[in-house]
């Protein structure tokens, strides 16, 4: 994950009268890596750069967002938010682990179900601090012809495209095996992570 990664954190009420409109009553916590384990879990301060937050919606959802305003060290963390909604009533905390690499490395990368029939999906994980200037993915037909490209503004962590056998000018492609190529600037070599491959759609 990113050295400073982005945790959403969505509240919603079955009260719809009760609309939250500030994190009055929330807590948010983080465990950072120790030698020792078992470490002690620091208060994160609400205000700042570190957190934003949008008043309930339509929907009744409230939501907040926290990103550390400096990078974090390699290791393991734990992040928890709490509190209670504006009757009082205390809410179930919401708890991930995640893990923290400064450095730049391609982990894994492929595409998912393959063969496919409506839709299917490429992915890549980063490492690092600084994303990669440029990702994409080109689609090619066994005659080389490029058929569609993929582009997404390339992040730390997971990046994922969405391909629906259409061509890049919106036309259903028959079905068959196609070439992939995952192609990026400044993108971290791996000598285990494959870039390339085929991929099966049918009909």
């Amino acid at each position: 994950m990113s050295a400073r990664p982005v945790i959403d954190v969505l509240i919603q009420d079955e009260n719809r009268r009760l609309l939250r409109t500030d994190n009055t009553g929330l807590e948010l916590y983080l465990q950072r890596p120790c030698l020792t384990g078992g470490c002690s879990f620091e208060r994160l301060r609400l205000g700042g750069n570190e957190t934003y937050w949008t008043p309930t919606d339509s929907t009744n959802a409230f939501r907040l967002r926290y990103q550390p305003d400096q990078p974090l060290a390699d290791g393991l963390y734990t992040f928890i938010a709490a509190g209670r909604d504006l009757s009082g009533n205390q809410a179930a905390p919401y708890q991930i682990h995640f893990s923290v690499r400064n450095q730049p490395e391609l982990t894994a990368a492929g595409v998912y179900p393959n063969p496919f029939t409506h839709q299917t999906r490429f992915f890549i994980s980063l490492t690092g601090i600084t994303p990669p200037s440029r990702l994409a993915i080109r689609i090619h037909d066994l005659t080389g012809r490029v058929v569609r490209t993929l582009r997404n503004p390339a992040r730390i962590g997971l990046n994922e495209w969405f391909w629906d056998g259409t061509s890049d000018g919106g036309n259903v492609l028959p079905a068959g095996v196609y070439l992939y190529q995952i192609e990026g600037v400044d993108l971290p070599i791996s000598t285990s992570v494959r870039l390339t491959g085929r991929i099966m759609l049918s009909r």
